[in-house]
C-alpha cells in the first residue's frame, strides 16, 4: 500500500511538472491566436504609378499605432476619412461621408497637402481634371478593401509661396487595391 502512495504521489508530482501553469496556457493561447490571425491577414495595398508598381504588405495591421501607422484608414473630425500608406509611395485618400459603408467615394480638392509623393515627387489635385477615386468594396470588422485610380498633377517648384505644377494629370494611379485595411476611429 505504501508503495502504491508513493507511486500516486510521483505520478501527480511528475505531471504537474509537465503542464503550464494557468497564466502560461493563457499566454501561449494569446499569443498563439495573436500571430495566427495576424499572419492570416495582412493589409495589402498595391497600385502601378506611371508604371511603376508598389506594393505594401503589412503582417500586423492590427498592431500598429493609430497615430502612426504604415497603412490604415483614419476617422477625423467633420466626417473626414483618409486611407494612408506612408510606405513605399506615400499615398493619402481624403474623402468626407457621414458613415464609412460600401460605396464609392471621391478625393476632395487638398491643395495643402500632397495626396502622393513618389520617388520623391509630390502629386496633387491641383487642377479640375485631376481626380482620384476610391471604390471600398468591402467593409468588415473593423477592415475595408477595395480598389482606386486616378490622375494627378506633380509639383516642379514653390516659388515666392507659389507651388509651380507640372503637366495636369500627368501622374497617373492605375491598378489600385487595398485588402484588409484597418480603419481607426
Amino acid at each position: 500500500m505504501k508503495k502504491l502512495l508513493i507511486f500516486v504521489f510521483l505520478s501527480l508530482c511528475l505531471s504537474s511538472c509537465l503542464k503550464d501553469s494557468i497564466s502560461d496556457a493563457m499566454i501561449k493561447s494569446e499569443n498563439a491566436s495573436t500571430t495566427n490571425s495576424s499572419n492570416a491577414n495582412p493589409a495589402t495595398i498595391t497600385y502601378t504609378v506611371n508604371g511603376t508598381i508598389v506594393n505594401v504588405v503589412i503582417k500586423n495591421p492590427d498592431k500598429q499605432s493609430p497615430t502612426n501607422y504604415l497603412l490604415g484608414c483614419t476617422k477625423e473630425s467633420n466626417n473626414q476619412y483618409y486611407l494612408a500608406s506612408e510606405s513605399g509611395g506615400n499615398l493619402i485618400f481624403f474623402f468626407y461621408t457621414d458613415s464609412l459603408k460600401v460605396g464609392r467615394y471621391h478625393s476632395y480638392v487638398n491643395n495643402n497637402s500632397p495626396l502622393l509623393d513618389f520617388s520623391n515627387v509630390a502629386s496633387y489635385h491641383a487642377y479640375a481634371t485631376d481626380s482620384l477615386g476610391l471604390k471600398i468594396t468591402s467593409f468588415s470588422k473593423g477592415h475595408i478593401s477595395g480598389t482606386f485610380s486616378g490622375r494627378l498633377t506633380p509639383l516642379i517648384e514653390v516659388v515666392n509661396y507659389k507651388n509651380i505644377y507640372g503637366k495636369p494629370g500627368s501622374t497617373i494611379i492605375t491598378d489600385g487595391s487595398f485588402k484588409n485595411v484597418p480603419v481607426f476611429y
